[in-house]
């Protein structure tokens, strides 16, 4: 693993590594201070700066921040005797990582145990600026549901993306993928519940139609757009101010090689 800083011109400032036989970097961010957030997996036993994480299980997820001149400030790991990769990374205004990935087996983040002993499953966690887990939650069942990817919205929701292969439970959403995996896009509180509060899921059906799934809010009406290029969108139907699971079948995505949806509210 390795992390280059360059200027706004192109030129090299730093770069620092990790001192390790298998270290993976996955994901980077970058704080309003300028402060470097880098996340991804290792095993065995990996050296940050001065700071040597070990490895019990197969392998492990690291979150490391390093200052704007390259200075590590904190590295950390989960220290489980399992398997635990973390593919996706995002800042709040505030300066805390949320962290995605996947999961197998009990794994302990700060004072929560998460519970799985099958399949890969996704586990969200956030850490605070100075590396304390103050929240961490998962999600899946009997199916395998990995996560890659995680943004924070305006009002400190998480939204994370990745795929479902069988079914799997997030939230109060049971979701079955509709062909040998799909994509699922989960939108997560991080209340003291933590529960699912929106959720779509899509996937191909046999005659080339392509089945959306999601939550809608009582708070506003709601556009559901298609794209081909992401530039210009076209209204497919419109929702009002109703909240619950619905359900759009589009007949015409057979007809275009790629099609893009979205939410947009007036």
């Amino acid at each position: 693993m390795f992390v280059a800083k360059y200027d706004v011109n192109g030129f090299f400032e730093w770069a620092k590594s990790a001192i390790s036989d298998e270290a993976q970097g996955s994901d980077i961010a970058i704080d309003s201070a300028g402060n470097c957030f880098v996340t991804g997996y290792f095993r065995v036993a990996s050296t940050f700066g001065t700071t040597t994480l070990e490895s019990d299980g197969f392998f492990d997820l690291f979150l490391a921040k390093y200052d704007p001149d390259g200075e590590l400030l904190w590295a950390r790991n989960s220290g489980t005797s399992v398997a635990i990769n973390a593919a996706g990374i995002a800042l709040d205004a505030g300066g805390n990582a949320y962290l995605t990935g996947s999961f197998v087996g009990n794994v302990t983040l700060g004072q929560t145990t998460l519970i799985n002993d099958d399949v890969f499953n996704l586990f969200v966690a956030g850490y605070d600026p100075l590396g304390s887990v103050f929240f961490a939650r998962s999600a899946g069942t009997e199916g395998e549901l990995s996560s890659y990817s995680i943004a924070v919205d305006p009002g400190g929701s998480l939204i994370v993306a990745g795929q479902l292969k069988g079914r799997a439970l997030v939230g109060s959403d049971d979701l079955l993928s509709l062909g040998d995996s799909d994509v699922f896009v989960a939108k997560l509180s991080i209340s003291p519940e933590g529960g699912s509060v929106g959720f779509t899921s899509y996937g191909r059906l046999q005659d080339g139609s392509f089945q959306l799934g999601f939550n809608l809010d009582a708070c506003s009406t709601w556009r559901l757009q298609s794209s081909t290029d992401l530039k210009f969108w076209s209204t497919l139907q419109t929702y009002g101010a109703q909240s619950g699971f619905q359900i759009y079948i589009d007949r015409d995505a057979k007809n275009f090689p790629r099609r893009f949806y979205r939410l947009a509210a007036p």
